[in-house]
């Protein structure tokens, strides 16, 4: 009877051995998987917090580039508008002009220089119905291309259809060569010019 309770003391000793054993291994293994799963979580909150970064710098970099859109948007808008208006302007002062001295002797003026870029000793000239042109002020014309070229040349009034803006049409007499001194016309010759007057002005406003 003593032998079979020491047997069985010894069993139950060997058995809580092993189940300390287990236990440890167990412990350990719960451990690690602890730390792994920690590593995990690091990680990737880690790629998370990177894709979000990584995000929002892309939010960024696109409001960013639609505000430059919005800005650049706006700056040609004002461009074409401030170029409308001067033009627009330019044409109102010009009309207003229509029937004075001042108109006159600009039309002289106008004939004269479409006159020298034809080079045609007998130039013929159109005008808008607006124009009242008289041989007076093809006369003067006349002389205002001899002063300055040394040529004389005679000037006649077109029979054609009258120009629908003001200014004028000079052309050879064979009409096979035309310069366009019509106000729009001139006035797009020196677009370039009134371009470059528009953008400084909004440069130095916008620095203001």
């Amino acid at each position: 009877m003593a032998e079979n309770s020491k047997l069985l003391k010894g069993i139950i000793t060997q058995a809580e051995i092993e189940a300390a054993k287990i236990i440890s291994k167990a412990e350990s293994t719960a451990e690690e998987k602890f730390k792994a799963l920690d590593s995990s979580l690091k990680r990737i909150r880690y790629e998370t917090d990177l894709k979000l970064s990584e995000k929002l710098a892309e939010l960024k970099k696109r409001a960013e580039s639609t505000a430059d859109s919005e800005l650049r948007r706006q700056n040609l808008h004002m461009r074409e508008k401030a170029h409308e208006d001067i033009i627009s302007c330019f044409n109102e002062k010009i009309a207003s002009l229509t029937g004075t001295e001042k108109y006159k002797s600009f039309l002289v003026k106008l004939i004269a220089e479409g006159a020298i870029a034809v080079n045609d000793d007998s130039p013929v000239v159109r005008c808008s119905f607006r124009e009242e042109l008289h041989e007076d002020s093809l006369r003067a014309a006349e002389k205002l291309v001899e002063s300055e070229t040394g040529r004389h040349i005679t000037l006649s009034l077109a029979d054609k259809q009258p120009l629908n803006g003001q200014g004028v049409v000079v052309e050879s007499a064979n009409g096979r060569i035309a310069y366009n001194n019509q106000i729009t016309s001139r006035l797009r010759r020196f677009d370039n010019d009134i371009k470059m007057i528009v953008i400084n002005a909004l440069a130095k406003e916008q620095q203001e």
